[in-house]
């Protein structure tokens, strides 16, 4: 359901799979605390977010998410706690690990082979300046080998790169996160790239490689790589086009590839640097859903103050380098 005009939304066709993805930051911890887990309920944070939140439907849970939100961007909220506070009382301890462990078993009880695949996952998310930053991250084991490891969250860091070691660390342990590249002095490594759209979703308009890569005084570089364009464009400065219309929020999507395929090459691939990469696929421009919104409202789409329309991504699986 629209969260702003109410209206319901169904999907076109039946889901064969589901991600089980909590946030890192607080995963497992509000349901537990809500369920009334003492080691929760008796911190600062849990007594004044339970006393927010009297009701346990939506309605009565919205202030709970309101002043969590608020507090995680630096502001004043109705719990009157702050970001450390609302964050950091329930992965004191044993607090965290034990929250975590209940997302991979959530995803178990509802795998159904041949009829629904149940992934197991976690999202983490910064929130700079009050923005957001979600990545979603999954793997294809099952809830034992989940269990192995605890999630990194924005709370270590609300820098991504962080998020990229954490992958390779662990990647390195033998948790399968992404693969590992082998390169030797005087090899670029090659890449085989192929993207295909969804069946029920939007042709494609390009395909990148990001690359980040470690210098010896620590610090840390990226870049991205346009290795494929749709149409007939040789210039990665082109845009691919729109095909929305405006007054009745639908496209003709009649530009961009149904299916993207390119042998990549890393001419500035140095052996001696530690290095990651990852595919990232763009699909033409699509209606937003504030363009939604503004059509049911009777508004200007620009009085919403977001843009009419969006290019969704999707990214692979990191592949880490190590000298």
């Amino acid at each position: 359901m629209s969260p702003t005009t109410g209206t319901r939304w169904r999907l076109k066709t039946s889901l064969d799979s589901l991600l089980v993805a909590d946030q890192a930051e607080l995963v497992g911890s509000v349901s537990r605390m809500f369920d009334g887990d003492p080691v929760l309920v008796d911190t600062e944070s849990g007594k004044a977010l339970i006393e927010l939140g009297v009701e346990r439907d939506k309605a009565g849970l919205q202030p709970v998410y309101g002043a969590m939100a608020q507090a995680g961007s630096g502001r004043e909220n109705a719990a009157g706690l702050t970001a450390e506070q609302i964050f950091l009382d329930p992965r004191s301890g044993e607090n965290r690990r034990a929250s975590s462990a209940s997302s991979p078993g959530a995803a178990e009880r509802h795998n159904g082979p041949g009829t629904v695949t149940a992934f197991i996952g976690w999202e983490w998310s910064s929130q700079p300046n009050g923005g957001n930053l979600p990545h979603v991250m999954s793997t294809p084991q099952g809830a034992e080998a989940a269990r192995q490891f605890l999630p990194v969250s924005s709370l270590e860091s609300e820098r991504r790169e962080k998020l990229w070691d954490w992958l390779a660390d662990n990647s390195a342990r033998g948790i399968p996160m992404g693969g590992d590249l082998a390169c030797g002095a005087g090899e670029a490594p090659r890449f085989l790239v192929a993207a295909m759209k969804d069946s029920d979703g939007s042709n494609l308009d390009r395909l990148q490689i990001v690359k980040g890569w470690l210098l010896p005084d620590g610090t840390t570089q990226e870049h991205v790589f346009d290795i494929a364009l749709s149409g007939d464009r040789t210039v990665c400065a082109i845009p691919v086009g729109g095909t929305v219309i405006g007054a009745t929020g639908t496209y003709t999507g009649d530009n961009g590839a149904a299916a993207l395929r390119v042998v990549g090459t890393d001419l500035g691939f140095d052996p001696a640097e530690r290095a990651f990469y990852y595919v990232r696929a763009h699909e033409i421009p699509t209606p937003r859903y504030a363009l939604h919104d503004a059509i049911a409202l009777g508004i200007d789409p620009a009085e919403t103050d977001h843009p009419a329309t969006i290019q969704e991504r999707v990214f692979s699986s990191p592949i880490g380098y190590q000298p």
